[in-house]
């Protein structure tokens, strides 16, 4: 009987059998390439490409070492959630493939599929559409794989944000036109805990906050948006923002949004850069924070290292 395993990749990664136990793998080298096998497990690896990867920094030799005793490692870890004698593991002829079972459930996968739906419903059936961009979200419950730090993570970590950035964005504007504005408002407001740097989502907030007969959240809207663009990039809002702003005040009616331009500005390269500075900030303090823990933690060990003063009695003997 094959083991039902359930893997998140998205925040701090984690193996679960079914139902409820965690399990690791007994090495961090093993975990990290497992968790690149199982994004990419429609591929087949060649082992040199695998030994650049993750020891593209040591000798030859010693990084193709490396790879057998990982690989090894790895095997022995998955033969007890094998059902048959098909192993998910294959490293035959210098060629590494794993294979997903059946029972086996993948959040990054599952997120995907569910995009890849959406994007059919959507032209003829916006509203099965928008429950998958729903389940997709709800997926998404951080940046893939917090804690890793090889650079093929990184392409791959932008590449969903951004298609979890597109999701948020178009159940945003798939609420504003049925009216459901309190729903597209939080669509909106997610988008921004994400990216606070995005204008053109803080002036489809504003246009959302008016139609929602809400004009003193989209003051404040405003007010958001001027603080974060000068503390962040130095600079004010557009002539378009500032015009909504006095539309705003004199009580005028904003048409109805369809999110065009917020969607065309986060695929503009300056929508992607801003994006990108924002994640860059947040990625500099979480440093930050981990060289303040390891500083206190020198420091500690330090204490401990301190000799003691030796009694007056001891210096006698």
């Amino acid at each position: 009987m094959q083991v039902s395993l359930r893997i998140k990749l998205f925040g701090i990664p984690r193996i679960q059998i079914e139902p409820s136990t965690i399990c690791d793998l007994p090495t961090q080298k093993a975990k990290f390439l497992f968790y690149y096998l199982l994004l990419f497990h429609e591929n087949s690896h060649v082992r040199e490409t695998l030994e650049t990867l993750f020891w593209g920094d040591h000798p030859e030799p010693r990084a193709r070492r490396s790879l057998s005793t990982e690989l090894w490692r790895l095997r022995r870890w998955i033969e007890p959630l094998e059902a048959d004698d098909n192993p998910l593991l294959s490293t035959q002829e210098g060629v590494v493939r794993l294979r997903l079972a059946d029972s086996w459930s993948l959040d990054t996968l599952e997120f995907e599929q569910c995009l890849a739906k959406a994007q059919q419903f959507e032209p003829t059936q916006p509203t099965q559409a928008a429950e998958l961009l729903h389940h997709a979200v709800q997926l998404y419950s951080g940046e893939l794989l917090e804690g890793c730090y090889y650079d093929w993570c990184f392409a791959e970590r932008e590449r969903l944000h951004q298609a979890y950035l597109d999701a948020l964005l178009k159940l945003m504007v798939y609420h504003g036109a049925r009216r459901e504005y309190a729903m597209a408002i939080e669509c909106g407001k997610q988008l921004l805990r994400i990216d606070p740097l995005q204008e053109q989502v803080h002036r489809e907030l504003m246009k959302l906050y008016v139609l929602n007969q809400q004009q003193p959240q989209a003051l404040a809207q405003y007010q958001t948006c001027v603080q974060v663009l000068h503390s962040e990039l130095g600079i004010a809002p557009d002539l378009e923002t500032q015009a909504i702003m006095r539309q705003v005040m004199i009580g005028q009616v904003i048409p109805t949004s369809s999110g065009e331009g917020a969607k065309r500005a986060l695929s503009e390269p300056s929508g992607q850069i801003r994006s990108l500075a924002a994640r860059v900030r947040l990625a500099l303090g979480q440093i930050e924070n981990v060289q303040r823990e390891l500083q206190d933690t020198l420091q500690a060990l330090e204490e401990l290292q301190v000799p003691q003063p030796q009694s007056k009695r001891s210096q006698v003997l």
